[in-house]
């Protein structure tokens, strides 16, 4: 009985095969078991599947239903002269500190005011250059006026009497060096299109 009712879905089956299209070009394959029927055997029915819904969209559109994300945008970075002209500066500035010495540090401050920018420059990125030097001119000048300042209320050597505001000088200093990391690890990336320019 179920060897007859095997049969009969078989001669369905290859009946809608041979009078429709199939929805691919797979065509309807009839395998038959290796045991048979007597021992419980069957036919197993290798139809092919209906395309998916992204299948679908993409044959008939010729492009995924969902757009791919974009790639990012590939940078380039040419901070690096940067990045040594402030390591320069910052030495000349350590030095002339301990030393007490004005031509160096007046040598570390022309490094740390103009190298980078003069990086930007030799690149023809006068924009870029001219923010550089803003920056830079900018905790310049705030470094500079609370030196003053510190050296003003007596924050230096060993003053009983120096303010509770003297432990502020370090501030100016942060600036600086946020400077040099912005100007020498974010101003100095672009996209690479322009550095084909």
């Amino acid at each position: 009985m179920l060897a007859l009712i095997e049969t009969a879905l078989l001669a369905v089956a290859v009946g809608i095969g041979a009078n429709t299209t199939p929805p691919s070009p797979t065509p309807v394959v009839v395998i038959p078991s290796p045991r048979p029927a007597s021992q419980g055997g069957s036919y197993v029915l290798n139809a092919p599947q209906p395309p998916t819904r992204e299948e679908y969209w993409q044959s008939v559109h010729g492009e995924p239903s969902t757009p791919s994300a974009p790639p990012a945008p590939r940078t380039t970075w040419y901070g690096g002269p940067a990045v040594v002209t402030d390591v320069v500066a910052t030495v000349l500035g350590i030095v002339a500190a301990k030393r007490g010495n004005e031509s160096l540090a007046a040598l570390g401050a022309l490094t740390y005011a103009v190298g980078p920018p003069i990086n930007h420059l030799r690149l023809r990125r006068p924009g870029r250059a001219l923010a550089s030097w803003g920056m830079r001119a900018l905790a310049a000048l705030a470094t500079a006026g609370a030196f003053y300042a510190a050296d003003d209320a007596n924050c230096y050597g060993d003053n009983p009497n120096a303010p509770a505001t003297c432990g502020l000088v370090i501030l100016p200093l942060i600036g600086l060096v946020a400077t040099m990391i912005i100007d020498d690890a974010i101003v100095a990336r672009e996209p690479a299109s322009l550095e084909a320019q």
